[in-house]
């Protein structure tokens, strides 16, 4: 154990008094979450527009790039 510390090697005697609570995230409200997506979606149409015509441009829709024939 003495790799995750920079000091000396913890002993057990210190660890047992350590005490690790894990904890729920509270869950997000309906509200939260519809305020979210409306604010990131108008930012990721350009992005989708632009993927669907590279799909288009390379014809990746009909067969994929590596398999074409010349």
């Amino acid at each position: 154990m003495g790799w995750f510390t920079r000091s000396k090697e913890i002993r057990p005697e210190v660890l047992e008094k350590c005490r690790f609570e894990i904890e729920k995230a509270p869950p997000r409200s309906a509200l939260r979450k519809w305020v979210s997506w409306a604010v990131t979606f108008p930012f990721t149409i350009p992005e989708k527009v632009y993927n669907t015509y590279l799909l288009f441009k390379h014809k990746e829709l009909r067969e994929p790039a590596n398999v074409r024939s010349s």
